[in-house]
């Protein structure tokens, strides 16, 4: 088992898990809490005096009480959420810490006591160092103004927004976050449709023949297009990002 005590004084008062290579993350599910790589622990095999650390990932939001029961230091900085849904209590004692760098939102939505879901703006309230927000896209639940604003004012470095739909407006949204935060790094993936297809071709060949843009170029799935506009298009992003730090050095 892994056991990082690297900071850890010898008399700890707490077990802590986790170590210092951050590809290796603790997983839950509904059995109990596993480690990276193949070691795992039911719920009753787990001590009431939890520390963890680095990367956490959740696939079932009803044991998540369970767990948290038993942790009185959690300074995670990667949360994966892969759970239908999780409570406002539970996300917030998960990210107390501040120093989530990593949140991925897969299908995950975060509910009040009340059933309510919380918006994606107040969950950004809890994550101030926030660097890389994963979402995947649900049609039902769209990406507000104010979201928009939070990003902006945020000191995110990437967006990931996963299984877009046709409907999804992403030049306008793209546009408004290029206002105030052009050398933002966004990935966008779509499920994939004719017109979805159509109209993203038209964007890259708009940008591509008006040559170096004033902000960071989204990244697209790039199986959808031919190789001679995929080339054009990334030669453009990678032309973006040099001049981008030579401004900032």
């Amino acid at each position: 088992m892994n056991i990082c005590k690297y900071f850890i004084p010898k008399k700890s008062p707490f077990t802590y898990f986790g170590n210092e290579y951050f590809y290796e993350w603790a997983s839950l599910d509904e059995n109990g809490l596993s480690f990276y790589p193949y070691i795992e622990y039911k719920f009753n095999e787990l001590p009431s005096n939890l520390g963890i650390s680095r990367k956490l990932s959740v696939w079932d939001g009803i044991a998540l009480p369970k767990l948290i029961s038993k942790i009185i230091v959690c300074d995670i900085k990667s949360l994966c959420l892969r759970t239908p849904r999780i409570s406002y209590t539970a996300f917030k004692f998960l990210t107390a810490s501040g120093k989530i760098k990593e949140l991925e939102l897969n299908q995950t939505i975060v509910t009040l006591k009340n059933g309510n879901v919380v918006p994606y703006e107040i969950l950004l309230q809890h994550t101030p160092n926030l660097r890389v927000l994963k979402i995947t896209y649900d049609p039902q639940k769209r990406l507000s103004k104010k979201l928009v604003d939070k990003i902006c004012e945020s000191n995110l470095e990437n967006l990931e927004l996963g299984s877009l739909t046709g409907d999804f407006k992403f030049e306008s949204f793209l546009a408004a976050i290029a206002k105030k935060k052009p050398n933002f790094d966004i990935n966008l993936h779509f499920l994939y449709s004719f017109n979805t297809r159509r109209n993203i071709k038209s964007y890259m060949d708009k940008l591509i023949s008006a040559g170096l843009p004033d902000s960071l170029p989204p990244h697209f799935d790039c199986c959808l297009f031919d190789d001679v506009r995929r080339k054009a298009y990334e030669n453009l992003r990678n032309a973006y990002l040099p001049r981008n730090l030579n401004l900032v050095n």
